[in-house]
């Protein structure tokens, strides 16, 4: 019963000490601005509105990346609460190369500020990939406003 004990303690340390060591993998840089912009007629009004979004990749990986997915959502307060929003991708991103896409997303406008709903936003977005070495995530948050990259 020692044998037993002993074999399977060994044969524990055994598979800890040959699993590969975990290596710290390189995200991409990701950029979000908001592009359209809400006439000036429309700056004291409050409701639903839609937003539009270009969101900058650069691929600073040594592998192709392929975005898959943008989750993105307003955090704290703003000029609009942008909802929860996913939108799917499938992007071919080449090592060092600098993609931009756009999407919309649905957002609120709860009260009238001096700068309206072109004034500046807090988001948090998620952007997802496929590569060679598997998944990776990139996580940001960034505030955002009308005007361009």
């Amino acid at each position: 019963m020692n044998s037993a004990r002993i074999a399977c303690v060994t044969l524990l340390l055994f598979g800890c000490a040959t699993s590969a060591p975990k290596t710290a993998t390189v995200e991409p840089e990701v950029q979000i601005q908001q592009i359209s912009n809400i006439p000036e007629a429309a700056r004291y009004v409050t409701g639903r509105i839609s937003v539009q979004y270009a969101m900058a990749v650069k691929n600073i990986t040594p592998v192709a990346l392929q975005l898959k997915r943008i989750d993105v959502q307003s955090i704290g307060f703003g000029a609009y609460t942008l909802a929860p929003t996913s939108v799917p991708f499938d992007v071919p991103i080449a090592p060092g190369e600098t993609k931009v896409v756009q999407f919309w997303g649905g957002a609120f406008i709860g009260s009238s500020t001096i700068s309206g709903a072109n004034g500046p936003v807090t988001l948090r977005a998620v952007a997802q990939f496929d590569s060679a070495n598997g998944p990776v995530r990139t996580t940001v948050v960034q505030q955002v406003h009308e005007s361009g990259f």
